[in-house]
């Protein structure tokens, strides 16, 4: 019985002295962060300005001669029923600064007079939990009235080139920029154009 037990002994001890010559090696780790672009050359394609219902408030009653306060809340993309924040800023070009990126299509915006947008968020300002505005509107007639802020939820891809690289790189970018706060009487009709299509929406999503 005795022998047994030096013989287990000696087993173990034959163990750890293999597991001690034989580290665990880590495998290196590759980076895989592009390198940084050299005077970028962006060429702009597919840009679209989608006006969009991004704020909201609930409907009031007036009386003649009333003066309103409305106010709003940033709202959901309500076609798929997501709750939440719908304007973001997103940049994906790699190796340029962000705002370099947002410069070159606020310069494509202008020149090219694309619902004549000049400039482009930067961030994502519209937060649905915590920002909510209030709109003021004196000696309306009787009716039932609803806030609404109308944006242009803008999308593009972009080709650019960078100093010494032969090839190009690609990349795109989702942004926004606010078009115009205003008040819809829910007995009129939408107008025309990218306020009216903002317009029918609050209505639908509102007045009915």
């Amino acid at each position: 019985m005795r022998r047994r037990i030096l013989a287990v002994a000696a087993s173990a001890l034959a163990v750890a002295g293999c597991s001690g010559t034989n580290p665990v090696v880590p495998e290196p780790t590759t980076s895989t962060s592009p390198a940084p672009c050299t005077d970028p050359v962006f060429t702009w394609t597919g840009v679209q300005a989608t006006p969009t219902l991004s704020a909201v408030g609930e409907v009031t009653e007036a009386a003649s001669g009333a003066d309103l306060e409305l106010d709003l809340k940033p709202i959901g993309r309500l076609r798929d029923g997501v709750s939440g924040d719908m304007l973001i800023v997103e940049v994906d070009t790699p190796g340029v600064d962000p705002e370099v990126a947002l410069t070159s299509l606020d310069a494509k915006l202008a020149a090219d007079r694309i619902e004549k947008i000049d400039t482009v968020a930067r961030n994502t300002e519209h937060t649905a939990d915590t920002v909510s505005t209030t709109l003021t509107v004196t000696n309306v007639a009787a009716g039932r009235y609803v806030a609404y802020t109308a944006s242009y939820v803008i999308t593009a891809r972009t080709t650019y080139t960078c100093a010494g690289e032969p090839s190009a790189r690609t990349g795109s970018v989702a942004t926004w920029s606010d078009l115009v706060t205003a008040v819809y009487d829910c007995a009129s009709s939408p107008g025309t154009g990218p306020v009216g299509v903002v317009e029918a929406e609050a209505a639908r999503f509102k007045c009915t």
